[in-house]
């Protein structure tokens, strides 16, 4: 350890006798170059003026730069071999204190100044503010060169273990699997009545006590966000606690976060339903009319308040009818399911430390680790299918295309007219149409590309409306994407389709049976709700809300679900709607394609190398690598390469080369000219 620390200060010895006879060079260049600018400034006339100092500072200013930069260099050069973080760190100290010794360049010049401005000390201090900010941009230079180089290091010293790496990944990829499924803590949603907080705050620091943090609203949701987004998130949880009361069955936040839940497979056994008062008559079916009742009184009440409004401010309204009627659908159905389940009264659970909960969960846990296992046995055989159905599409296709079976055909075709079928006689056209359809039906099998069914009905002032342009933007957006969407005529048959009203209100056997109907494994429902906000100008503006829910049939759940409003403008308020619907749909389509990519045929995704230079910051950069993240067709953008000017980023998209290329060419902050383009890299420069 000593002589290696020996051989360090040996080698910045040597780096400081490099850096002195620079030293000596860059000051003799200095002295030249402040002559020439005194007797340009004496030439025309400036011989004592505020630009001549401003000059001869900039310039020492510069040498300064000049020398630490050398030191730098030479410093990570010399230590190429072994730059950890404690040698940067020196290297770094090195430059930080080099730079502050050579402020003495321009002590001299800034003395003159100050004489020359009769000590105002705004502008002595302006320009030594001017010296401090430079030496701190020096510094900035210098810690980043330092870590790109140490980013090197570390790169270089690890690429020649990266086969054994990966060889390692491999083999111990289903223990390490297991190993995370058991050491990731299970996610606790607990719901409940504020009306019950005190329970709630009861039943809360108890699993606190066990170093068991359950997700809470007065915890987890951040000072102005939203409360519905946050209900959504109890999808996300592994279980549910649910204390229940009378006061809970009627409130319609606590009822959306249920029904929200109970839409999830194996709900019920993720379920823990705690009874808190005896008013909460769930066990005793016959007495479930009350609550029905309750609902379905609510919901009537608010739509017959929205009607007696006027057509503007009632979007916020419409959303909370959405949620009630969503409630009245389903609030039978869960008090029965409910009822069914075992539950336990809250005194009887803190007598026990919750043990009859606790311990599913560690149960729950243990089962997950093994279905985990078995999930990896899955992979191993999808694999083995997968190349079974390749060798057997290629022996078919090599069966059909050889030459002497298609001249066999052809002497059978001559001799045998009057028996030949049908399909036989379009000859060798019809057969590789056939092989083309197996092919396909085989890659659907495989990897069960979606074909989607997309169904989002429009209201404007409470009224339906038959526009369908949150509709189209949505298709247009999947179709360019590269998925199968049910056509035009199958969409305008659904629309009179008694079973489209239960798909609405998220009926599953509805559901299921309509994409059956249509054989879509993938429905896209929502609802687009617009209202006139005012006038700008001679403008209507017109705002619009839209909520959307996607089902994976052959799976049996959401995939996704997302909610977002955004306003338009136009010359008529027909038009201001219609802008405002097809800008709902084209940014909504945006987190579709990206919440279905995971469904696509790997094979379709491409990687493309995408190499940027010449750009003029770090902020232009990062604005460049957030629009390319939000174009239509791309998955994921990752930076490989950040250095100067130059940067190299990783592309994932279902497009290709050439519609990466058209879409960078169409921005418009940027001036960008593309230099090279092949089938898997872009390079592109700043102009």
């Amino acid at each position: 350890m000593i002589n290696k620390e020996n051989e360090i200060e040996r080698l910045f010895n040597y780096t400081d006798l490099l850096v002195a006879k620079k030293n000596r060079e860059v000051l003799r260049i200095l002295e030249k170059d402040k002559n020439n600018i005194r007797n340009e400034m004496e030439r025309r006339g400036l011989t004592n003026s505020g630009f001549l100092f401003d000059k001869l500072i900039n310039r020492e200013l510069e040498a300064i730069e000049e020398i630490v930069n050398y030191q730098i260099d030479c410093d990570l050069n010399e230590l190429s071999a072994s730059l950890t973080k404690d040698i940067c760190d020196k290297i770094y100290l090195r430059a930080e204190s080099l730079a502050k010794v050579k402020l003495n360049i321009v002590n001299d010049t800034l003395k003159k100044y100050e004489r020359f401005c009769n000590k105002d000390e705004n502008q002595v201090i302006s320009m030594k503010n001017k010296c401090d900010d430079k030496i701190a941009y020096i510094l900035d230079s210098a810690r980043t060169e330092i870590e790109i180089r140490k980013k090197k290091f570390e790169i270089e010293t690890t690429k020649h273990h990266k086969i054994r790496i990966i060889d390692d990944i491999i083999q111990n990829n289903q223990k390490k699997d297991k190993i995370e499924e058991n050491n990731k803590k299970s996610k606790i949603f607990l719901s409940y009545s504020h009306k019950d907080k005190e329970i709630a705050d009861r039943v809360d620091d108890f699993f606190i006590s066990k170093n068991i943090q359950l997700t809470r609203d007065v915890r987890d949701i951040p000072a102005y966000s939203s409360l519905t987004k946050f209900m959504d998130t109890i999808r996300d949880h592994d279980y549910v606690i649910m204390l229940i009361s009378d006061a809970y069955l009627k409130s319609t936040n606590c009822m959306y976060e249920v029904i929200q839940f109970i839409q999830e497979r194996n709900y019920s056994d993720r379920t823990f339903p705690i009874v808190i008062d005896n008013e909460a008559t769930i066990f005793d079916q016959s007495k479930h009319s009350k609550y029905i009742h309750y609902w379905q009184t609510k919901y009537k009440e608010l739509g017959d308040e929205i009607k007696t409004l006027q057509n503007t401010g009632t979007i916020s309204l419409h959303k909370e009818l959405d949620k009630i009627n969503k409630i009245q659908s389903n609030i039978g159905e869960f008090l029965n399911k409910i009822a069914d389940l075992k539950c336990f009264p809250l005194d009887e659970l803190e007598r026990s430390n919750y043990k009859a909960i606790i311990s599913v969960i560690i149960i729950y846990k243990k089962q997950g680790a093994n279905l985990m296992a078995n999930k990896n046995n899955e992979k191993m055989l999808y694999k083995v299918y997968l190349i079974t159905a390749i060798v057997l599409a290629i022996v078919l296709i090599i069966y059909y295309t050889t030459p002497w079976i298609k001249g066999l055909i052809t002497d059978y075709k001559e001799t045998k007219e009057d028996v030949i079928t049908n399909e036989i006689i379009e000859g060798p056209e019809k057969i590789e149409e056939g092989i083309d359809s197996l092919k396909i039906k085989d890659k659907e099998t495989i990897y069960l590309e979606p074909r989607i069914l997309v169904f989002v009905p429009e209201m404007y002032a409470g009224k339906e409306i038959s526009d369908n342009s949150t509709e189209i933007a949505i298709i247009n957006g999947l179709l360019k994407a590269g998925f199968v969407v049910v056509n035009k005529h199958e969409r305008d048959d659904i629309r009179q389709n008694p079973l489209i009203k239960r798909v609405l209100k998220e009926d599953k056997q509805a559901t299921l049976e309509l994409a059956m109907d249509y054989e879509a494994n993938v429905v896209i429902v929502g609802k687009a709700i617009s209202e006139k906000i005012g006038m700008i100008s001679d403008f209507h503006s017109v705002q619009a809300y839209l909520e959307i829910r996607a089902y994976k049939t052959d799976e049996d759940r959401v995939i996704a679900a997302h909610s977002l409003q955004i306003s338009g403008v136009g010359i008529t308020e027909d038009s201001a709607c219609k802008v405002a619907f097809n800008l709902a749909g084209e940014q909504m389509v945006d987190y579709l394609v990206e919440r279905l990519a995971e469904f696509r045929n790997p094979e379709e995704i491409r990687t493309i190398d995408l190499f940027i230079d010449n750009f003029r910051n770090k902020s232009q950069f990062e604005k460049l690598k957030e629009v390319i993240g939000k174009m239509l067709l791309v998955i994921e953008v990752k930076v490989n390469l950040l250095e100067n000017e130059k940067a190299e980023l990783i592309v994932k998209t279902l497009g290709d080369v050439q519609e990466l290329n058209e879409d960078l060419g169409n921005l418009t902050f940027i001036n960008l000219e593309i230099k090279k383009v092949n089938d898997n890299l872009v390079q592109i420069t700043v102009k």
